[in-house]
């Protein structure tokens, strides 16, 4: 049962008789969304509606299908009022992405950086978290600019239109995520089909897109059988000799059409087998588009999925050829009358050249700019833990080969194992994913011997085909030959490393060419001291090379004699500049070696010799440690006496007697 609410007053609930006028819900993929319906004023609602302020949520059962606030009101000739929601996905055409420009951005740090931004200029009711992001660009590094756009804008241009994927709102308590999700999640249990619930449909699909046949080429090989033409890598080798393949149940239906599809960075036939079918099985079905009136049989209380956007649904009907699965990309629900309930399966797509032109341009936009890559490791966490437990009620525990005896453990998209596309596989010899059933290929495994394989390798998501890199240098140099003659050749030096069905080979590859034809006897260096920075003027050329002179400049050009006599000079070049300013004070520099010992130093003591209040002071000079006598202290100088600092001398001699009627500093000096 539907459930409407007018932030928290009921506007909806048939079992109370609460009803609104044809309330009608549209959803569709990648967009914000409507709910449309007329209120009278017996409705609990009816004076509580304010423009722009006002939440309208719509439930099934306790399921949030749809929130969002009103955008226009207009009053009817009855006095009821015709209301039009938008859903909550517009709010982030609220906010503006100023001039900005992004390097080395994985999908979901830049989503992540958009959403930030977004959530900085609007009020907390509007604002995101970042949920499950799992679409990814090839280098996962992407290169972007935003300039005055709405945030709504910069995803859809930036994102959407580019790397393709599906929005998706997701509630947990309190909490609003903004999912970026690169396929559709889940699987629906309920099954449109004829006679049962299908009560009519339409169905839209471009032949010109349709290919029943495919001619996988890989990359450029270095040899061919026809020389004027290129040899690229096919599946012959891995196909029982046919370089393509074909669907047969197409074949019989539409006839034998053929497309030819390259891919250049594949260098095994094996991966290149594996593109191609997956390009044809998808191809096939790329324009189908598909319109149902059904009913959604949880409507009418029978215990299976209700039918929710984005969900795969298988659908069948047997008169009009059709039993496949599609995805739910858009719905118009009749809140009160299921019978009016539309649901589009499918989605239109461009033409096959639209869709090339629009692939190649992306992939020279990458080749123009291909980034440095970093792998956040906190972010990837973040990501897992989304996509862990954004679950909910999807997916399905199988216990083979009984629930009683179970060996084996499988999680699945579907409720029978047969039926499984995405499987986890679980028993004692190990752990494995695959997206093609129970018994794979499985993607990703963890094998009781400790081996952990994957696509990808770990931390730096790099795919294993896509280990193809080459790097060309060319340098030139000048030989002296046995002879003694002076030649130069060109050294082209190309380092390949590429990706085989076995191993990944690195090569390093050398071609020297000649680049003169004339053999040069010698080679000369001039230089030339210059007053000028632009010209070499003011002096004359010299094969010795100067020194370095404040306000002068060094030029060098060099002359080179061949055998048959002739002469050919290069043009000048400067090869100092102007003399800088002086540098900072450079670190003071280690501690140098002990010195000789010098020769002794003279010092001079004083000792006091009391009497009541009178002092004789005695002056001893020493030469190193040995004191000198009287005539030894007359050789160097006189002894002086100084009373309190003074610079007059007071008295001379070894020995000075006073009387201390106060305090007296004295100082003695050998002065010469």
């Amino acid at each position: 049962m539907y459930f409407a609410y007018l932030d928290q007053t009921c506007i909806l609930d048939a079992s109370r008789e609460i009803l609104l006028e044809n309330p009608t819900l549209e959803l569709a993929d990648n967009t914000a969304g409507s709910f449309t319906f007329t209120i009278y004023k017996n409705n609990p609602g009816f004076k509580h509606l304010n423009m722009l302020a006002s939440v309208v949520t719509v439930l099934w059962e306790e399921e949030v299908l749809f929130k969002g606030r009103i955008i226009e009101m207009s009053r009817n000739f009855d006095k009821s009022l015709s209301v039009t929601c938008e859903g909550e996905l517009a709010y982030l055409a609220d906010s503006i992405q100023r001039p900005a420009e992004y390097h080395d951005q994985s999908v979901r740090n830049y989503l992540a950086t958009l959403i930030q931004v977004h959530n900085s200029q609007v009020e907390a009711e509007k604002q995101f978290e970042l949920g499950a992001v799992t679409v990814t660009d090839n280098n996962d590094s992407l290169y972007r600019y935003t300039n005055w756009e709405s945030t709504l804008d910069s995803i859809k241009e930036d994102l959407l239109d580019s790397l393709g994927g599906h929005l998706r709102i997701r509630y947990d308590g309190a909490h609003r995520y903004l999912d970026y999700l690169s396929d559709y999640p889940h699987v629906s249990n309920q099954k449109i089909e004829f006679g049962e619930n299908l009560l009519s449909y339409s169905e839209n699909t471009q032949a010109i897109d349709l290919a029943t046949i495919c001619i996988p080429l890989g990359a450029r090989q270095d040899e061919g059988a026809i020389e004027a033409l290129e040899e690229r890598l096919t599946i012959g080798s891995v196909n029982d000799g046919k370089d393509y393949l074909e669907l047969p149940d197409a074949i019989y239906k539409y006839g034998r059409i053929a497309k030819v599809v390259i891919w250049d960075d594949v260098q095994t036939a094996t991966n290149l087998k594996s593109k191609g079918q997956k390009w044809l099985q998808d191809n096939q079905y790329e324009s189908m588009e598909l319109e149902l009136t059904a009913v959604d049989l949880a409507d009418f209380g029978v215990s299976m999925d209700h039918l929710r956007l984005l969900d795969r649904i298988h659908c069948s009907s047997a008169p009009h050829g059709m039993n496949r699965e599609f995805p739910l990309t858009s719905l118009k629900v009749n809140l009160l009358d299921p019978s009016q309930n539309i649901y589009t399966l499918g989605s239109k797509q461009k033409t096959f050249s639209q869709s090339t032109g629009k692939a190649q341009k992306s992939v020279q936009t990458r080749l123009l700019n291909i980034p440095s890559k970093e792998t956040v490791l906190n972010v990837a966490l973040d990501n897992a833990k989304h996509l862990i437990t954004m679950t909910g009620k999807d997916g399905h525990v199988i216990f083979s080969p009984s629930l009683a005896e179970p060996n084996e453990l499988y999680i699945t998209d579907y409720a029978s194992l047969d039926e499984a596309v995405n499987c986890w596989r679980w028993n004692m010899n190990g752990l494995g994913f695959s997206r093609n059933g129970k018994d794979g290929p499985f993607e990703l495994a963890i094998t009781m011997d400790g081996t952990i394989s994957g696509k990808y390798i770990a931390a730096g998501s790099i795919g294993a085909d896509q280990i193809n890199a080459s790097y060309t240098a060319q340098q030139r140099k000048e030989w002296q030959d046995e002879l003694g003659e002076h030649y130069l050749t060109a050294d082209e030096v190309t380092t390949q490393i590429k990706n085989t069905a076995s191993s990944i080979e690195l090569t390093v590859s050398n071609v020297s060419t000649r680049v003169d034809g004339l053999q040069q006897q010698k080679v000369e260096y001039f230089y030339y001291l210059s007053s000028s920075a632009t010209l070499p003027i003011d002096g004359s050329w010299s094969i010795t090379k100067p020194t370095e002179q404040a306000g002068k400049f060094i030029w060098m050009k060099m002359k080179t004699t061949y055998v048959d006599g002739s002469v050919s000079e290069s043009s000048p070049v400067r090869i100092t500049g102007d003399t800088g300013s002086t540098g900072a004070a450079g670190a003071t520099g280690l501690i140098g070696p002990s010195g000789k010992d010098g020769a002794p130093a003279l010092h001079i003591t004083i000792t006091p010799v009391w009497s009541g209040v009178s002092c004789t002071l005695n002056a001893h000079v020493f030469l190193g440690g040995e004191e000198l006598t009287d005539s030894q202290i007359a050789d160097e100088g006189v002894l002086n006496w100084y009373l309190n600092g003074s610079e007059t001398k007071t008295a001379s001699g070894k020995t000075l007697t006073r009387t201390i009627t106060a305090k007296e500093s004295w100082e003695v000096r050998l002065e010469g």
